[in-house]
């Protein structure tokens, strides 16, 4: 197996970097916006990780995304990538990353197109090893959806309220979903700070790690895209 995927993994990355070097730009999720964000963890809600292995609060940032860049209101893919910066010591973030999905087994790894990041369920689509547990990561908006037009601005409007919040939940492929932390949104990042954000899958650690074929090809993928639009 490692003899196929090391070609298929520099084969994506191939593709992406050089997309993101013809475009400047991310090759997906283009038009997006960033914050700050706090991320809290209540109990031990996966024990033998160290982001959620106990009760801590920590510093994020999240991202908000829109699949293909396609103009509002048009259904799109849409996307949230959380990152806790420095998490495993100076340099070594943890990445979450996120898309609308359906809430239940099987459908949490299907993508629903919507208009509104703050209607939709999001899902890590792929499986991660945390501790002793293969888990799905998600993620389900809490709290009143403001009524404001466009879907971007939406979630500046609810962050600028103190109103833009998500529980962050992990679940066994087949079994129910439950709250391992909190996400509370704050101030809006500046442009040169949202467009220097990084996602990666492969950025993870301490007793989290993506699992599958799948996700070692896209980790390729997304570093070659950073590197290729830095």
């Amino acid at each position: 197996m490692p003899s196929v995927l090391s070609p298929a993994r520099a084969g994506a990355g191939a593709l992406f970097g050089s997309l993101a070097r013809l475009l400047g730009a991310r090759p997906l999720h283009p038009a997006g916006i960033g914050f700050a964000a706090t991320l809290t963890v209540e109990d031990a809600a996966l024990p033998g990780t160290r982001l959620f292995g106990k009760p801590a609060v920590w510093d994020a940032r999240v991202r908000f995304s829109r699949g293909f860049g396609l103009p509002e209101p048009l259904p799109e893919i849409l996307s949230m990538a959380v990152k806790v910066p420095d998490a495993y010591g100076a340099g070594r973030d943890h990445d979450i990353l996120l898309t609308a999905t359906g809430r239940w087994p099987v459908a949490r790894h299907v993508f629903v197109p919507g208009r509104s990041h703050l209607e939709r369920f999001y899902s890590s689509v792929l499986p991660f090893r945390a501790g002793d547990a293969t888990v799905v990561f998600g993620a389900t908006p809490h709290g009143p959806v403001p009524a404001v037009e466009g879907d971007l601005d939406e979630l500046a409007a609810a962050a600028a309220g103190d109103r833009l919040a998500f529980a962050l939940l992990a679940a066994p492929p087949l079994a129910p979903w439950r709250t391992i932390a909190w996400l509370e949104v704050g101030a809006r990042l500046s442009d040169d700070e949202e467009a220097a954000l990084a996602f990666n899958s492969d950025h993870t650690g301490g007793g989290i790690a993506p699992t599958g074929a799948v996700n070692r090809i896209r980790g390729g993928a997304y570093a070659a895209a950073a590197r290729g639009r830095a």
